[in-house]
């Protein structure tokens, strides 16, 4: 072929497998990781992880396994908080501090709404929880939270689009809060319904929840242009954090090594000069080095990255505050 990357086919005995090469990028990254959601590509693992367990696993393993492209993207940070040795003070707390003065765009506190009104009744939902073991906390922020005009009812959307996942209604506040350089929300949701437990599986908090917020922004905001999209890619390739583009090597990588070809496959909108400038900067870190055209990662990158991507992290300084007062908070996304 004439091709500027000629592929040329190496012959050898059948059933030779030869030394085994490191893992190349994989045409379609989304069988792998519908491959690894399956009954066939699980681990054997003794141990609980609730994965399977509780409303939404079928969203969560979908979600997960969906290329979301030139969606709008969103963060969604999810906290599972116990009631303490103490009861339920601690979630009437969080309520407060959702609450607390200087989080509006005026300086003044903010407005905690529900389903139906812009101004909740927070006493009434602090005393339907006390019998409550678990309280799911999130913060939901969009990349493009500037351009949305009312929160509330982005809000509202997306808890209606979670109830449909989760084939349940739930009992939630929330409250805007304007006080950083990203406007967010912070949704907090009782643990129990009609005096059931509510359960809801891991697939679906670590991946549900944000496939479903991806949903709503887009529908609000349309589809991102494609220039948009790779200016993001661009910035994240040099971000002292966890990024997507991580996420994917990480999907590819076997052992941490892994080799990128002229014949890189990949989504469209990730050329291979994405996931080289990516690998360029971690080498600069120290958590990668090229050895004979193959990247070899450190065994420990992935949590570097994430705790550099922790810093700062607003949620953080609520798990401090409310574990001193004996409220104990569960990273689970």
């Amino acid at each position: 072929m004439s091709d500027e990357f000629d592929i040329r086919p190496k012959r050898g005995r059948l059933g030779d497998q030869g030394t085994r090469p490191p893992k190349r990028m994989s045409l379609n990254p989304s069988r792998n990781a519908l491959r690894k959601t399956s009954p066939a590509g699980k681990s054997k693992s003794h141990g609980f992880t609730g994965q399977r367990l509780g409303s939404g696993a079928g969203h969560g393993a979908l979600s997960k396994a969906r290329q979301f492209g030139r969606y709008r993207r969103a963060i969604v940070k999810v906290y599972i908080a116990k009631a303490g040795p103490g009861g339920t003070g601690g979630f009437a707390k969080h309520v407060s501090y959702i609450q607390r003065d200087g989080t509006e765009r005026d300086g003044t506190a903010s407005q905690i709404y529900d389903r139906a009104y812009d101004k909740a009744d927070t006493q009434a939902f602090n005393e339907r929880a006390l019998d409550d073991v678990r309280q799911f906390r999130l913060i939901l922020s969009a990349e493009d939270g500037h351009e949305l005009t009312d929160l509330k009812d982005i809000t509202r959307t997306f808890i209606s689009g979670v109830e449909r996942d989760l084939g349940q209604p739930l009992d939630w506040i929330a409250g805007d809060h304007h006080n950083t350089d990203h406007p967010h929300t912070h949704i907090v949701i009782r643990g129990r319904q009609k005096g059931n437990e509510i359960i809801i599986a891991k697939d679906y908090i670590t991946h549900g929840f944000r496939a479903r917020a991806r949903d709503v922004l887009t529908h609000e905001l349309g589809l991102r242009r494609e220039r948009d999209v790779t200016r993001a890619q661009m910035r994240a390739t040099t971000r002292n954090g966890w990024t997507s583009i991580d996420r994917a090597l990480d999907t590819q990588a076997e052992n941490n090594r892994l080799s990128l070809t002229p014949t890189l496959g990949a989504p469209a909108r990730l050329g291979p000069s994405i996931y080289l400038g990516r690998l360029t900067h971690l080498r600069s870190m120290g958590l990668a080095k090229l050895v004979d055209s193959e990247w070899i990662l450190d065994s420990d990158w992935k949590n570097v990255l994430r705790a550099l991507g922790r810093r700062g992290d607003i949620i953080r300084s609520l798990a401090q505050q409310f574990s001193e007062s004996g409220d104990h908070l569960k990273i689970q996304a």
